[in-house]
């Protein structure tokens, strides 16, 4: 019925999909991604024309880069590129006030990929464990969820562990968010060797 609803159009934005409604994107890292798809134009015989098409900052960090062997098409390290990891663990320690270790930097092609990878690691090597026991997996999720969650659980063969969140608010600049003291009763009987909490920022719930 087209007179039913107030609106003639429908933007889907539930799934974090900003470019598709608009959003511009970051130029730099385009920028970046381009010198190092053909890095010819990193030659220092193109460098006058190339510094009049991209921004300096752009250049010399490709640049960086290119001079640290991160050489986009070839394989890499499954973490991502060190470099890059450097980076990121150089931000962290700024950001946190704590020294962050390169090493325990994973780099992932999107959140999806991150958060896939990290559940069915928790699942397939606590299930492992339990063969014999016949026990599932249980991760705490929040309620509401992003279905990428529940889903990736089901697929690894765990049980997803629903709870409830309850906002507090304070005088103070953060907020926090507790556990709602109702949960659903556990149907299943959960691993005794391991426990794991599975966070998720409230923007994804």
């Amino acid at each position: 019925m087209p007179d039913k609803y107030p609106f003639d159009k429908v933007i889907f934005a539930n799934i974090g999909n900003p470019q598709q409604v608009g959003q511009i994107p970051i130029t730099f890292f385009r920028q970046v991604l381009s010198l190092l798809e053909w890095d010819h134009l990193l030659e220092e015989g193109a460098r006058e024309d190339v510094l009049r098409l991209f921004p300096a900052d752009a250049v010399a960090r490709a640049l960086q880069y290119r001079a640290a062997k991160c050489r986009l098409g070839a394989y890499t390290d499954s973490k991502g590129f060190l470099n890059v990891r450097q980076e990121v663990a150089e931000f962290i320690s700024r950001r946190d006030g704590t020294q962050a270790d390169p090493e325990h930097v994973y780099l992932t092609a999107g959140a999806s990929e991150g958060i896939t990878t990290l559940l069915g690691m928790l699942v397939h090597t606590e299930a492992d464990s339990q063969k014999a026991a016949h026990q599932k997996v249980g991760i705490m999720i929040p309620t509401p969820q992003y279905p990428l969650y529940s889903a990736t659980i089901a697929l690894c063969g765990g049980e997803e562990v629903p709870y409830f969140l309850v906002r507090f608010y304070s005088s103070s600049p953060s907020n926090t968010i507790q556990p709602h003291p109702f949960n659903p009763p556990f149907s299943f009987p959960l691993s005794p060797r391991r426990k794991h909490v599975f966070v998720s920022t409230e923007c994804d719930s």
